[in-house]
């Protein structure tokens, strides 16, 4: 079953995560040699990808015996992120904060098993001071 989990990025800022994931059993999930890919877009079944992350453009790290996840968005780059018109947010949201869409994130094992690990929605927490 897929977990879902909502991400705010402060718009401006580097969106630093790291994700620990643990097998039903909450044992460590072996990540050797597996393969990550994320993709947000607008809305479900949009063209437009808005940003894509895996390990294959090395966007997304892998520290596969600590079973870690791990990205980093540079803040010139969430400094681009706008609002997106039409999303609507799944869940109430802070003053300040729009939709930016909504991500899965999928694992590929080395015996070829694709498994969509986690999904929900991003938010975009707008920025008020100009960057640096």
């Amino acid at each position: 079953m897929t977990d879902t989990a909502t991400f705010i990025i402060n718009q401006g800022d580097s969106w630093v995560q790291q994700l620990i994931l643990q097998n039903d059993d909450g044992s460590l999930m072996n990540l050797t040699g597996c393969q990550v890919h994320m993709q947000v877009r607008a809305f479900v079944g949009s063209p437009v990808v808005l940003l894509d992350l895996s390990t294959a453009s090395g966007s997304i790290t892998l520290n596969g015996a600590a079973a870690q996840i791990n990205w980093n968005v540079p803040g010139t780059q969430t400094a681009t992120f706008q609002p997106q018109p039409g999303v609507t947010p799944l869940s109430q949201m802070n003053p300040g904060t729009a939709p930016w869409g909504y991500y899965d994130l999928r694992i590929q094992f080395p015996s070829g098993e694709i498994v969509t690990y986690l999904s929900g929605q991003i938010l975009l927490q707008l920025g008020i001071t100009i960057p640096f």
